[in-house]
C-alpha cells in the first residue's frame, strides 16, 4: 500500500497539487526501504548540491529507516511536518540524519503572512501560526534542535554526527532564492548560531 494512502495525505479534502506532490514523495522515498542495494539511494542524495553548487559528501551506506511525514515542534502544542526523515547508517560507523522537503507544484509554506495549510495547528487563543515562519528553516531548525513527536525519530536524530536538509523541487535550476531566504531565516535563530 501506498504510504500517502496510510497516512491520509491523498483524501479528496486534500488541494489536488498537495495529493499530487505527497504521492510522487511516497513512491520515491518508499524505493529506499526496499531497495536490496543502497548505492542506488546514496547515488540520488550524492547529486544533490548546497549554495556553493558542491554536491553532498556522504558515505556508503549499510542501512536506510524513512519516516514520512513525522511531526516536531518547538517546546509548544502547535507543529511542523517534514515530507520525509532519512536515517542512514554507515559502513563506517556513523549516521547521518535527512529531513526531506518535498514540493512539485506547490510553493512552501511560510507563515508570515498567516496562512496555515491544515497541516498543522494553530495555537487555540489566536489565528497565531505554528513555528518561526519560514519552512526551510522551521525544518532546519527542527533537525538540530526541535522535539519530534516519535521517540524512536527522537533517539536517531539526537544519535546523529551529521544532521542534514534537503530540499527536492521540480526547478529544472536550483532555487536559490529560497534557499538563501531560509538561510537569512537560520541566521537570526538560536539553531542558527549552533553548528552548521
Amino acid at each position: 500500500m501506498l504510504a500517502a494512502e496510510l497516512y491520509r495525505k491523498i483524501s479528496p479534502t486534500n488541494p489536488p497539487h498537495q495529493r499530487m506532490e505527497d504521492v510522487l514523495t511516497s513512491y520515491v522515498f518508499s524505493l529506499f526501504r526496499y531497495l536490496n542495494d543502497l548505492s542506488v539511494p546514496l547515488a540520488f542524495l550524492q547529486c544533490a548540491q548546497n549554495l556553493d553548487e558542491r554536491n553532498l559528501a556522504l558515505h556508503q551506506i549499510n542501512e536506510v529507516s524513512v519516516f514520512f511525514w513525522p511531526r516536531f515542534t518547538f517546546g509548544t502544542s502547535r507543529f511542523r511536518e517534514a515530507d520525509v526523515l532519512l536515517l542512514l547508517t554507515h559502513l563506517k560507523k556513523g549516521r547521518t540524519a535527512v529531513v526531506i522537503e518535498a514540493k512539485y507544484d506547490s510553493g512552501l509554506t511560510n507563515r508570515s503572512d498567516g496562512v496555515t495549510d491544515g497541516d498543522e495547528s494553530m495555537d487555540e487563543q489566536s489565528e497565531t501560526p505554528i513555528c518561526y515562519g519560514h519552512q526551510l528553516a522551521d525544518e532546519f531548525c527542527g533537525i538540530k534542535c526541535g522535539s519530534w513527536q516519535s521517540e524512536e525519530i527522537r533517539q536517531n536524530i539526537h544519535q546523529a554526527e551529521r544532521k542534514l536538509l534537503l530540499y527536492v523541487t521540480g526547478n529544472y535550476e536550483m532555487p536559490k532564492t529560497e534557499l538563501q531566504e531560509a538561510v537569512r531565516h537560520i541566521e537570526k535563530r538560536r539553531c542558527g548560531k549552533k553548528e552548521k
